[in-house]
């Protein structure tokens, strides 16, 4: 195993792209635009602009991807982005990595019947030095994260990992994140 692999996006919003991208194609193919054409009232270039903005949209969201690779052996990770194929990537060198650091973090998610935004927690998996830290992957779970890190850790041989909690008000998932890490302590002495 020479290399981890880790993907940056959530399965729901795929799903969420592959709807849009049904809708309006249904649309279009369902609607006879010549007969649309034909009567005065009929907003038919509003009907096109709307169509346009949902397939795009719904492309843009299932062609998206970013992710993580950890190289091993050539000493590199690599952090990218792109639109089915990479286009920007990020090299670091792995060896300037000497800590883990899982931050539970609150992100906003748009609630579209309400037009407002609601928090949402994840627990984003980072490795990290002095100057800097590169985010792995996130999960919403904090045993899934923890279980990640740890095989992470295991792989690079990072004995530190670090939990922090940016959401003052959440003591449940600290209790459980510091015993996480004494567990891990205590089996690596």
């Amino acid at each position: 195993m020479n290399k981890l692999k880790y993907n940056k996006r959530a399965f729901g919003i795929v799903i969420f792209g592959l709807v849009c991208l049904g809708v309006s194609a249904g649309i279009f193919f369902a609607v006879d635009f010549d007969s649309l054409a034909t009567t005065d009232n009929a907003p038919i270039g509003f009907l096109y602009c709307f169509l346009a903005v949902i397939f795009v949209a719904g492309l843009l969201l299932t062609t998206f991807r970013s992710g993580s690779i950890i190289d091993k052996q050539h000493n590199q990770l690599i952090d990218w982005w792109g639109f089915i194929v990479p286009i920007k990537t990020d090299i670091h060198r792995l060896s300037d990595y000497k800590c883990m650091q899982i931050v539970y973090e609150r992100q906003f998610k748009s609630d579209s019947t309400t037009h407002s935004s609601k928090p949402t927690y994840v627990n984003r998996i980072y490795l990290c030095n002095d100057q800097q830290r590169v985010s792995i992957t996130y999960y919403h779970k904090l045993k899934k994260a923890q279980l990640v890190s740890k095989k992470i850790s295991d792989y690079l041989k990072i004995r530190k990992i670090e939990y922090i909690d940016t959401t003052v008000n959440n003591p449940k998932n600290l209790k459980e994140a510091f015993q996480y890490l004494s567990d891990v302590l205590k089996n690596d002495v």
